[in-house]
């Protein structure tokens, strides 16, 4: 079998060796693009189309109600009740409070802004954040602690902020 010039040699599997080896060719034969790169890994990568740095991993519940929970949080989203509000309920522990050393250096004709690579930490803060999947709104709330009594405040805000006459669904993520 020939080798077309125009692309890149094509790995075989090395029975004695048992891994993917490149046929012996010089790399001034090889006339397509990236002629320069040495043959290796990314040859064989993009030879059989892998995309090692890309993860397409999904681990479904084991839950035998799953299917029938998944076909009621997705109807929410698609077709949501009437007088009725859905949020989407998230929430991120640990944000690090930083502020720079220094001012930053503002933008001048032909100079781009510049600022000091320091910083200084100012301890944590916990954010939870509710999505609103009609409009894309958000109600945001910040607090120094994460604890079941900051969710509860959380809540008393996302019930203050939802006009009383509608119904409030939400969906958390766990």
């Amino acid at each position: 079998m020939t080798q077309d010039p125009n692309q890149p040699p094509q790995p075989q599997r090395d029975a004695e060796q048992g891994r993917w080896v490149l046929p012996s060719q010089p790399q001034s034969q090889y006339l397509g693009p990236g002629a320069t790169e040495r043959p290796g890994c990314p040859l064989i990568w993009r030879a059989f189309e892998l995309k090692p740095h890309r993860e397409d991993g999904f681990k479904l519940s084991n839950d035998p109600l799953f299917v029938e929970k998944v076909h009621d949080v997705v109807g929410l989203y698609v077709h949501p009740p009437e007088a009725a509000v859905v949020l989407c309920v998230d929430e991120k522990s640990q944000v690090q409070a930083l502020s720079r050393s220094q001012p930053a250096f503002p933008m001048m004709p032909g100079m781009p802004e510049r600022r000091t690579h320091d910083y200084v930490r100012h301890g944590t803060t916990s954010l939870f954040a509710a999505l609103n999947t009609a409009d894309g709104t958000v109600i945001p709330s910040l607090h120094r602690r994460h604890r079941a009594v900051e969710f509860r405040k959380f809540l008393a805000k996302i019930d203050a902020a939802v006009p009383e006459h509608l119904e409030v669904h939400l969906v958390c993520d766990n």
